[in-house]
């Protein structure tokens, strides 16, 4: 069992600083380049906190910064998967969402860990006060994970040993880090929701508002007879079905916690009939959310105890 758990660890440790060794050899980058490897700019979509991890990063020559970007992001997916019980880590490792966020240079690795660090606080690994870490991390990507939070906010609160109690510690974290970005960057949070309100998502929007808000029903009703896996996971695909706005490279987190290939597989069946039909192929990215539920809530359905 060990040789096993030893052998998988060489694998994700050596995918990841595979990827990032490749990239440097690549022409991508540009989101990393012009929006994260940076210090905070007034146009930022993303919250300040974000900029105390990337902004050191940006000192490292290009295109350090950003394999160091690729490595850890692989590495979160792996480590995110394995957290919470999915053995299968190289199914979100190997996704088309994966290669299109390290291609980018996104930041999914924030949701990512806030899906690692909120395992953690929930297995009691490590203490309730880092849930205001993984409320941070998952907030980055409100369409990625408000969804997951939502399900973390319900296991602490229904837990004996965390509960309300829990709740407030990690409210501490949180106030910290945002006095802390405030006194270094005083005007971003009205720089931000300004940018927010601006923002207008065009070509690359996989939503499907506001029909994708009935993956929210199925996720609830299933969750009943759910573990713990598929919960997290119905959940994280409920939110980017129930969001105005998401890019296929958003379903990172969702995949990283998928235990059927299918998901991947679909993610890249999506881009193949894209191409091959020459239409735009990023309209179709919540079909990949979709089935992850589907899938999810049929196994669910045909488990359930029959009554005579």
């Amino acid at each position: 069992m060990h040789k096993v758990r030893n052998a998988s660890n060489a694998a994700l440790v050596g995918m990841a600083l595979g990827f990032a060794i490749v990239v440097a050899y690549l022409p991508g980058g540009y989101d990393a380049l012009m929006f994260y490897l940076r210090p905070l700019f007034p146009e930022s979509t993303a919250p300040a906190w974000i900029y105390l991890v990337t902004a050191p990063l940006s000192k490292l020559p290009w295109p350090l910064g950003w394999q160091v970007l690729v490595f850890v992001t692989i590495l979160s997916a792996g480590i995110a998967s394995r957290v919470w019980g999915n053995t299968r880590w190289w199914l979100g490792a190997c996704s088309a969402p994966m290669v299109w966020t390290i291609w980018l240079g996104q930041i999914e690795v924030f949701p990512l860990m806030g899906v690692v660090v909120g395992g953690l606080v929930l297995q009691r690994k490590i203490n309730s006060t880092w849930l205001g870490i993984a409320c941070l991390a998952l907030m980055t990507k409100p369409q990625v994970g408000y969804g997951i939070l939502l399900f973390f906010t319900y296991r602490t609160l229904s837990d004996k040993d965390l509960g309300l109690q829990a709740l407030l510690k990690a409210l501490i974290p949180i106030a910290g880090v945002l006095v802390l970005t405030v006194l270094i960057w005083p005007e971003w949070p009205l720089n931000w929701l300004r940018t927010l309100s601006e923002f207008q998502p065009t070509w690359w929007n996989a939503a499907v508002w506001p029909y994708g808000l009935l993956g929210w029903p199925v996720a609830l009703v299933a969750a009943r007879r759910a573990n713990t896996l598929q919960s997290v996971r119905m959940f994280s695909a409920a939110s980017l079905l129930g969001s105005p706005y998401f890019a296929l490279y958003h379903c990172v987190t969702c995949l990283s916690l998928a235990h059927n290939p299918l998901g991947m597989v679909l993610s890249w069946a999506i881009i193949a009939a894209g191409w091959i039909l020459s239409v735009n192929w990023m309209h179709w990215g919540w079909l990949v959310p979709a089935v992850v539920l589907l899938v999810d809530a049929a196994v669910i359905y045909r488990a359930r105890p029959t009554t005579r």
